[in-house]
């Protein structure tokens, strides 16, 4: 465990924002619109819905799972192989299905769009060390964490597999992608965090790879990004918070990067989605117009 394996900070203005996610290099990023949020799976989210409990979710994933295979080639023009369990799951998650699977991205830009674009409270960005992990992923399942990506990737898969097959039992998380990036995921710098034991959250499963206490992420108060004693990076896991009344510049600035969701999600759904940003435009522009003028400035469009 590092010496600050957890950090819960806030920001005051999008500058600091950046600040912090430039200190962030190699993390994987997840967007959330609601800070409050906990780090929990779709699979996790139906269940509580469901009223069904930790133990019921791995049979309850298995139905899921035979259910959308034996349907899925009415849809899909080029379904996965049967023994590709990953990319099933993949496959589910793209289209909205519950899975294990949690989506992130290696991009910070990436992940505080998705934390911003339709938030109407604090928003939130988790940043999850990602060369930390694969070190706790390697003492954990044996693996050589030096290998590159793909390779790496490769042997992340085949444990996952194994768990799904119910040859291997583990607690704890894997980094994985499937073999096949469709487009979406491609765009977005996606990665997924797959939760090896299902009858623990999600949130359970990530602080046992690292050795952190269950309890941190619900006990430690958010701090001012200033106040930080050590540069973020010394963290294992950190929550950035993205007060509201940052939104407009954030997302005005994202899009001047090219991260919108025209860009994030290809096609004529992107397009339409990225109309929204109209709206936000004319809020960013005339906040920025107003604190130049004055409070009570008219302000022409």
């Amino acid at each position: 465990m590092s010496d600050t394996p957890y950090f819960n900070v806030t920001v005051s203005n999008w500058s600091e924002a950046k600040e912090a996610f430039a200190q962030l290099r190699g993390f994987y990023f997840r967007g959330q619109v609601n800070a409050d949020w906990p780090l929990t799976t779709s699979l996790e989210r139906a269940a509580k819905r469901a009223g069904l409990g930790p133990k019921a979710l791995l049979q309850a994933e298995s139905i899921i799972v035979r259910t959308f295979r034996r349907r899925a080639h009415h849809f899909v023009p080029s379904p996965p192989a049967a023994d590709e369990e990953i990319e099933w799951l993949a496959l589910i998650q793209h289209h909205g299905g519950p899975t294990r699977l949690l989506d992130f991205t290696h991009s910070a830009y990436v992940a505080a769009f998705f934390a911003m674009e339709t938030a109407d409270q604090p928003a939130a960005v988790w940043a999850i060390n990602g060369f930390a992990l694969r070190r706790r992923i390697s003492e954990t399942f044996l693996t050589d964490f030096l290998k590159d990506h793909l390779n790496l990737n490769l042997e992340h898969v085949s444990i996952a597999q194994e768990i799904l097959r119910g040859k291997r039992e583990a607690v704890g998380t894997l980094w994985l992608e499937p073999d096949r990036l469709n487009e979406r995921m491609a765009v977005q710098q996606g990665i997924f965090l797959f939760t090896c034991d299902l009858r623990r959250s999600f949130e359970e499963n990530l602080l046992t790879i690292f050795g952190i206490p269950v309890d941190i992420l619900n006990s430690t108060a958010p701090m001012s990004i200033k106040d930080i004693p050590t540069f973020l990076s010394n963290a294992d896991i950190v929550k950035i918070q993205l007060p509201r009344q940052l939104h407009p510049e954030g997302l005005l600035d994202l899009e001047q990067m090219n991260v919108s969701a025209a860009s994030l999600f290809p096609g004529l759904d992107g397009f339409t989605r990225s109309l929204s940003g109209i709206l936000r435009r004319y809020d960013a522009v005339t906040q920025l117009r107003r604190s130049t003028l004055g409070p009570d400035a008219v302000v022409f469009t």
